[in-house]
């Protein structure tokens, strides 16, 4: 929906592509294609997926989508913070309070532009971890981590309702009464 609210939709896939209706484009709506490169799987250890993509401009770029805490601590700037300065990691977290005390699940969204000699570099040690016989799936994962670090904030914080987050919310309402009570 927040993708659709600004303008792109996803229009079809194929093999090795996804197209995106872009309906800002100058002229009128253009399909645009993205070639997906590589996917590193979402899993409950690194709590995040991510995926290179070569982009319509030719340019190739990673993105990354996952639970708030660890897309944080792989920003530029290192561990959380960001770059110095960065108005858009304060904003995040503020809205990642928002969105937690009204029992919202939180993801971050960030990219990573490559150029082409890094991406290739790291594409081989991708292949390499996914042909592996011996201990395939730690090397992926060691793979996926190089690549995520040094990313930025992409789309901010994504708010998401979930089955439990009635459950959440009332949980806070009732510690927070409980606080109250104490003090």
């Amino acid at each position: 929906d927040a993708a659709r609210w600004m303008g792109y939709e996803f229009a079809r896939r194929s093999l090795g592509s996804m197209f995106v209706l872009n309906k800002n484009a100058p002229g009128g709506p253009v399909e645009e294609e993205y070639e997906v490169l590589n996917v590193n799987e979402f899993n409950s250890t690194r709590k995040r997926m991510s995926v290179a993509l070569r982009c319509p401009d030719g340019r190739v770029r990673l993105f990354v989508k996952g639970a708030d805490n660890v897309i944080m601590e792989r920003l530029k700037g290192g561990k959380g913070g960001g770059r110095p300065g960065d108005a858009s990691v304060g904003a995040t977290n503020e809205h990642l309070t928002q969105f937690s005390e009204i029992g919202l699940r939180t993801l971050c969204c960030a990219v990573r532009e490559l150029d082409e000699g890094t991406w290739q570099a790291w594409d081989a040690t991708h292949k390499a971890a996914a042909c592996a016989i011996d201990d395939r799936k730690a090397k992926l994962m060691a793979a996926a981590e190089a690549i995520e670090e040094d990313s930025s904030l992409f789309s901010g914080v994504l708010g998401k309702h979930s089955k439990i987050g009635g459950a959440v919310k009332r949980a806070g309402k009732a510690i927070r009464s409980i606080k109250t009570q104490e003090d």
